[in-house]
C-alpha cells in the first residue's frame, strides 16, 4: 500500500516521463530512416505504459 506522499511522488515521476516519452514521439515522428523508426515505437510503446500506469494511481 502507498502511502500518499509516495502516490504523489510516483503521480509526478509519470508525469515527467509521460512528458519525455510524448516529446520523443514528436521527434521521431516523421521515421524518416530505419533507426528513427525504431526510436518511434520505442517511445510510442513507453509513452503508453506511462499512461497506464498513472490511470491505475488514480
Amino acid at each position: 500500500m502507498l502511502t500518499e506522499y509516495n502516490r504523489q511522488q510516483k503521480q509526478a515521476r509519470l508525469r515527467r516521463e509521460i512528458d519525455h516519452f510524448k516529446a520523443q514521439v514528436d521527434l521521431y515522428s516523421d521515421r524518416a530512416d530505419s533507426q528513427q523508426k525504431r526510436c518511434y515505437t520505442t517511445a510510442l510503446r513507453c509513452l503508453k505504459r506511462r499512461v497506464d500506469s498513472l490511470a491505475k494511481l488514480k
